[in-house]
């Protein structure tokens, strides 16, 4: 019994990853999660950063897509810095160290 559970279990949890990754894949989602996510108050850096990390993985055997998606990212993020208070040298800083 539990066996067929655990079965049916790991075959969901496939069949929602690649619906999830056919989603990825689509350009107009992808930036619209992005934004959903960024836009969340409790979202906060260390998940972002993991966030980041596991979509670049992801992303990883589509580096032209992957470049896109960055490249508009960055876009939206410079289209949103007011240049009076911060440099652009500032906005390319990281501000949190490399914890292991």
């Amino acid at each position: 019994m539990m066996q067929v559970d655990d079965e049916s279990r790991r075959a969901g949890v496939q069949r929602a990853l690649r619906q999830f990754g056919q989603l990825v894949d689509n350009r107009t989602f992808l930036l619209t999660f992005v934004r959903t996510l960024e836009a969340n108050k409790y979202f906060t850096m260390k998940d972002r950063v993991s966030f980041a990390s596991f979509l670049m993985v992801a992303l990883q055997g589509k580096m032209e897509y992957c470049t896109e998606i960055l490249k508009t990212l960055l876009y939206r993020a410079d289209r949103k810095i007011p240049f009076r208070k911060m440099s652009s040298k500032s906005f390319c800083s990281r501000r949190t160290g490399i914890r292991s």
